[in-house]
């Protein structure tokens, strides 16, 4: 019940906060009439040659932020269409496809696949970020302060600012016993490195459309970029609901913003490669030790002046709604006893915290996915207390689960342990309460 009462009055806290979010206008890069090429907006200059090669051009302009490096990320969706249909299958309806199945060489790829819909991150093997003009040698890409002429280059909205292009050339073959083969792709432009990193600033929606015995045909099917300032906030707040940090995002549907089925293609590629996604970082201060006796009538209180360890906070560019977001410290006790989790050789010791968001629109609680559709990344200090009785190389991060009773590592990704400094570096898409989890010494 302090809970609830603490996390009610942060949300009506965070009503008062924002009450002067700025909506974003939205708005569409103009393309030619054939699909060929982008006539105007920040993707101006984006055109197909007559050989299907697309080269794809993005200018910063005034309503992007400060970003030292600007890259692509690509996602594929591919799909097979065979004419006359069979028994499993009408005749003329798109069938996902693996990307071993249009080349054995591409098995690689099936891993970060989403099976139901052939769509995944497009990156060669090797590569260790996402980025299709990255800094992965195999992207072949111009930095920032590099001068490269006639290379895929990173831009930068500095003074003075670089565009950033890629090239895309698919000449994908139809696969044995299609009659058609077709690649959707959504192309983002993101800020990688920079003040306010983790911002989409626009995105190109095209396609590779081959049939048996034909020619290809690439044509540009939309393009949108963002056209004001972001439109949500998300808040950084100390355990009095006080804000602490201020980011701004962009809204899902707001101009220049990637689809769901984008976000649903980057999320399985960053779990499977563990990869640190960008964001802003914030430092959040908590309390370092909790004074006993009862709680007082409301939660905030219970942590006066007692200001420990930073929690920092690295927040997604973009979400749902607007966000107040807080780690909360719970007395000892509150470190829930798991049989189910040491029956599997673990057991939860210490670093017992709330993690909580709130969505002020609705002055109401939401889980995790109804908020955001990127992991939000932490890094928490913790005592030798906090982890005795533990292997302290094992130390994960688990959410306990009400449903289940149990506390769970889903949803959750380690990212790095630092034994000597006592820090843990973790992403997550759960809410509630954390502990620390690993092999008992016993």
């Amino acid at each position: 019940m302090r809970r609830m009462a603490s996390k009610t009055w942060i949300a009506i806290a965070l009503a008062t906060a924002l009450a002067g979010a700025v909506v974003g206008v939205s708005a569409d890069d103009k393309i030619s009439q054939n699909g060929k090429e982008i006539t105007s907006g920040p993707f101006k200059g984006t055109k197909v040659s007559p050989s299907g090669t697309i080269s794809i051009v993005f200018e910063p302009h005034e309503h992007c932020s400060v970003c030292s490096k600007i890259v692509f990320i690509q996602v594929v969706r591919r799909t097979s269409v065979c004419a006359e249909g069979s028994w499993l299958l009408p005749g003329g309806v798109p069938f996902p496809l693996m990307p071993s199945a249009i080349t054995p060489t591409w098995a690689y790829k099936d891993k970060v696949t989403i099976p139901s819909e052939g769509k995944s991150v497009d990156f060669l093997e090797g590569e260790k970020d996402p980025y299709y003009n990255g800094d992965d040698p195999e992207d072949g890409a111009a930095k920032p302060k590099e001068n490269a002429p006639g290379k895929q280059q990173q831009g930068y909205k500095e003074n003075p600012v670089r565009r950033a292009t890629m090239r895309d050339t698919p000449n994908i073959p139809v696969p044995d016993g299609a009659d058609r083969v077709i690649l959707d792709f959504e192309t983002a432009a993101f800020c990688a490195e920079g003040p306010d990193r983790g911002h989409f600033f626009g995105t190109v929606n095209w396609r590779y459309d081959r049939g048996k015995g034909e020619q290809a045909s690439v044509t540009i099917r939309s393009a949108s970029s963002v056209t004001g300032p972001p439109d949500l906030e998300f808040l950084i707040l100390d355990e009095q609901a006080n804000v602490v940090g201020d980011f701004r995002m962009y809204s899902m549907g707001a101009a220049g913003q990637p689809s769901q089925n984008f976000f649903d293609a980057l999320n399985k590629w960053l779990d499977h490669y563990n990869f640190t996604f960008p964001g802003t970082v914030f430092g959040l201060p908590v309390p370092k030790e909790l004074p006993e006796g009862p709680p007082p009538e409301w939660w905030g209180g219970y942590f006066d002046d007692v200001l420990g360890p930073w929690v920092i906070v690295q927040c997604p560019g973009v979400a749902r709604k607007n966000v107040g977001f807080s780690v909360v410290p719970l007395p000892p006790e509150e470190l829930i006893e798991d049989r189910q989790l040491e029956s599997l050789g673990l057991r939860a010791s210490g670093l017992p915290r709330w993690i909580d968001a709130a969505d002020w629109d609705e002055l109401s609680l939401f889980d995790w996915e109804s908020l955001f559709v990127l992991p939000i990344v932490m890094t928490l200090t913790y005592t030798d207390a906090e982890v005795e009785g533990l292997h302290e190389e094992t130390v994960g991060m688990g959410i306990f689960d009400w449903e289940t009773g149990s506390y769970t590592t889903d949803g959750i990704r380690i990212h790095s342990r630092d034994t000597d400094e006592n820090r843990i570096t973790f992403s997550t898409r759960r809410l509630g309460i954390l502990a620390l989890v690993g092999s008992p010494t016993d």
